[in-house]
Protein backbone atom coordinates (compact mmCIF):
# COMPACT_ATOMS: atom_id res chain seq x y z
CA UNK A 1 0.00 0.00 0.00
CA UNK A 2 2.87 2.74 0.55
CA UNK A 3 4.05 2.11 -2.69
CA UNK A 4 0.51 2.70 -4.02
CA UNK A 5 0.63 5.71 -2.27
CA UNK A 6 3.94 7.02 -3.27
CA UNK A 7 2.64 6.44 -7.23
CA UNK A 8 -0.44 8.25 -6.57
CA UNK A 9 1.30 11.45 -5.15
CA UNK A 10 3.81 11.26 -7.86
CA UNK A 11 1.18 11.36 -10.29
CA UNK A 12 -1.04 14.05 -8.45
CA UNK A 13 1.80 16.14 -7.97
CA UNK A 14 3.90 16.06 -11.11
CA UNK A 15 0.72 16.17 -13.99
CA UNK A 16 0.53 19.35 -15.72
CA UNK A 17 -3.00 19.42 -15.71
CA UNK A 18 -4.53 21.03 -12.07
CA UNK A 19 -6.38 18.83 -10.05
CA UNK A 20 -8.64 19.62 -7.25
CA UNK A 21 -10.14 17.54 -4.37
CA UNK A 22 -13.71 18.91 -2.89
CA UNK A 23 -16.45 18.33 0.20
CA UNK A 24 -19.66 18.57 0.29
CA UNK A 25 -19.41 22.17 1.16
CA UNK A 26 -16.82 22.89 -1.54
CA UNK A 27 -13.89 23.42 1.03
CA UNK A 28 -10.87 22.49 -0.36
CA UNK A 29 -9.31 19.02 0.53
CA UNK A 30 -6.68 18.62 -1.91
CA UNK A 31 -4.92 20.28 -4.61
CA UNK A 32 -1.82 19.43 -6.86
CA UNK A 33 0.57 22.15 -7.64
CA UNK A 34 -0.85 22.91 -11.23
CA UNK A 35 -3.68 24.58 -9.78
CA UNK A 36 -1.24 27.11 -9.11
CA UNK A 37 -0.78 28.92 -12.27
CA UNK A 38 -4.64 29.18 -12.31
CA UNK A 39 -4.67 31.29 -8.81
CA UNK A 40 -1.28 33.02 -8.62
CA UNK A 41 -0.42 31.86 -5.53
CA UNK A 42 0.80 28.94 -3.84
CA UNK A 43 -1.32 26.09 -3.43
CA UNK A 44 -0.63 25.26 0.14
CA UNK A 45 -2.22 28.38 1.08
CA UNK A 46 -5.86 26.96 0.18
CA UNK A 47 -6.35 24.03 1.12
CA UNK A 48 -9.35 23.82 3.38
CA UNK A 49 -10.47 27.41 2.08
CA UNK A 50 -13.86 27.32 0.29
CA UNK A 51 -13.46 27.15 -3.24
CA UNK A 52 -15.50 29.87 -4.00
CA UNK A 53 -13.77 32.16 -2.45
CA UNK A 54 -10.60 31.32 -3.74
CA UNK A 55 -11.44 31.10 -7.62
CA UNK A 56 -14.45 33.05 -7.99
CA UNK A 57 -13.75 36.40 -9.48
CA UNK A 58 -9.98 35.89 -8.91
CA UNK A 59 -9.30 33.13 -11.75
CA UNK A 60 -10.28 32.04 -15.32
CA UNK A 61 -11.56 28.54 -13.92
CA UNK A 62 -13.84 28.03 -10.75
CA UNK A 63 -13.89 23.78 -9.81
CA UNK A 64 -17.12 24.64 -7.82
CA UNK A 65 -18.92 25.35 -11.08
CA UNK A 66 -17.81 21.88 -12.41
CA UNK A 67 -18.49 20.67 -9.54
CA UNK A 68 -22.05 21.70 -8.62
CA UNK A 69 -23.76 19.48 -11.20
CA UNK A 70 -21.55 16.50 -10.09
CA UNK A 71 -23.09 16.97 -6.55
CA UNK A 72 -25.94 16.96 -7.09
CA UNK A 73 -26.45 14.45 -9.88
CA UNK A 74 -23.83 11.95 -8.92
CA UNK A 75 -22.38 11.91 -12.49
CA UNK A 76 -19.51 12.86 -13.89
CA UNK A 77 -19.64 17.16 -15.53
CA UNK A 78 -17.46 18.42 -17.86
CA UNK A 79 -17.57 21.99 -18.78
CA UNK A 80 -15.36 24.60 -20.53
CA UNK A 81 -14.50 28.14 -18.81
CA UNK A 82 -13.44 30.94 -20.79
CA UNK A 83 -11.11 33.45 -19.11
CA UNK A 84 -8.87 36.15 -19.98
CA UNK A 85 -9.32 39.46 -22.08
CA UNK A 86 -10.22 39.44 -25.91
CA UNK A 87 -7.07 40.31 -27.16
CA UNK A 88 -5.75 37.28 -24.90
CA UNK A 89 -8.17 34.63 -24.00
CA UNK A 90 -7.48 31.48 -21.75
CA UNK A 91 -9.81 28.59 -21.73
CA UNK A 92 -10.25 25.68 -19.36
CA UNK A 93 -12.17 22.64 -19.37
CA UNK A 94 -13.23 20.98 -16.11
CA UNK A 95 -13.73 17.64 -15.67
CA UNK A 96 -15.83 16.85 -12.06
CA UNK A 97 -15.84 13.51 -11.23
CA UNK A 98 -17.95 12.31 -7.93
CA UNK A 99 -16.04 10.11 -5.27
CA UNK A 100 -19.21 8.03 -3.49
CA UNK A 101 -19.23 6.58 0.24
CA UNK A 102 -20.59 2.67 0.46
CA UNK A 103 -23.81 3.67 0.20
CA UNK A 104 -23.09 5.79 -3.15
CA UNK A 105 -23.45 9.25 -1.82
CA UNK A 106 -21.66 11.31 -3.14
CA UNK A 107 -19.05 12.65 -0.74
CA UNK A 108 -16.13 14.37 -2.71
CA UNK A 109 -15.38 15.68 -6.03
CA UNK A 110 -12.09 15.53 -8.09
CA UNK A 111 -11.76 18.11 -10.50
CA UNK A 112 -9.54 18.16 -13.74
CA UNK A 113 -8.15 21.51 -14.94
CA UNK A 114 -6.88 21.07 -18.24
CA UNK A 115 -5.89 24.42 -20.43
CA UNK A 116 -6.85 23.94 -23.68
CA UNK A 117 -6.58 27.58 -25.02
CA UNK A 118 -4.14 26.36 -27.87
CA UNK A 119 -6.58 23.87 -28.90
CA UNK A 120 -9.61 26.57 -28.93
CA UNK A 121 -7.51 29.41 -30.55
CA UNK A 122 -6.78 26.39 -33.19
CA UNK A 123 -10.26 25.80 -33.82
CA UNK A 124 -11.35 29.50 -33.73
CA UNK A 125 -8.50 29.85 -36.82
CA UNK A 126 -9.89 26.48 -38.70
CA UNK A 127 -13.28 28.23 -38.52
CA UNK A 128 -12.23 31.26 -39.97
CA UNK A 129 -10.34 29.93 -42.40
CA UNK A 130 -13.06 27.88 -43.50
CA UNK A 131 -15.70 30.71 -44.08
CA UNK A 132 -12.90 32.78 -45.75
CA UNK A 133 -12.23 29.95 -48.20
CA UNK A 134 -16.80 29.14 -48.23
CA UNK A 135 -17.20 32.83 -48.93
CA UNK A 136 -14.02 33.27 -51.95
CA UNK A 137 -16.00 29.62 -53.52
CA UNK A 138 -18.93 31.29 -53.58
CA UNK A 139 -17.77 35.01 -54.84
CA UNK A 140 -15.19 32.74 -57.53
CA UNK A 141 -18.66 31.04 -58.51
CA UNK A 142 -20.41 33.81 -59.06
CA UNK A 143 -18.26 35.38 -61.48
CA UNK A 144 -17.81 32.38 -63.34
CA UNK A 145 -22.21 31.88 -63.43
CA UNK A 146 -22.28 35.21 -64.67
CA UNK A 147 -19.70 36.36 -66.81
CA UNK A 148 -20.07 37.13 -70.39
CA UNK A 149 -17.62 34.77 -71.56
CA UNK A 150 -18.18 31.25 -72.35
CA UNK A 151 -16.29 29.36 -69.53
CA UNK A 152 -16.07 25.72 -69.76
CA UNK A 153 -14.35 23.05 -67.59
CA UNK A 154 -14.05 19.11 -68.40
CA UNK A 155 -12.39 16.31 -66.63
CA UNK A 156 -9.55 14.61 -68.18
CA UNK A 157 -11.25 12.23 -70.23
CA UNK A 158 -13.29 15.63 -71.98
CA UNK A 159 -16.00 14.94 -70.30
CA UNK A 160 -17.44 18.59 -69.46
CA UNK A 161 -18.20 19.54 -65.58
CA UNK A 162 -19.23 22.94 -65.79
CA UNK A 163 -20.82 25.37 -67.73
CA UNK A 164 -21.53 28.95 -67.82
CA UNK A 165 -24.28 31.45 -68.56
CA UNK A 166 -22.01 32.90 -71.58
CA UNK A 167 -21.41 29.39 -73.09
CA UNK A 168 -25.22 29.22 -73.05
CA UNK A 169 -24.98 32.20 -74.97
CA UNK A 170 -22.71 31.63 -77.12
CA UNK A 171 -22.89 28.27 -77.94
CA UNK A 172 -26.52 27.73 -77.77
CA UNK A 173 -26.43 24.41 -75.43
CA UNK A 174 -28.26 24.82 -72.25
CA UNK A 175 -25.76 23.06 -69.14
CA UNK A 176 -27.86 20.60 -69.36
CA UNK A 177 -27.80 19.77 -72.59
CA UNK A 178 -23.93 20.43 -72.61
Amino acid sequence: IADREKFTEVIFENIRDGIVMLDTDFRIRAVNSSMGKWIGEPVSEIVDKDCREIFHDRSSVCPHCAALSTFETGEPNVITQKGGSDDSPSFAELSAYPVKDETGRVIECVVFVQDITDRMLCHDEVLRLYNEVTQTKEYLEGIIENSADAIVTSDLSGIITSWNKGAERIYGFTKEEA
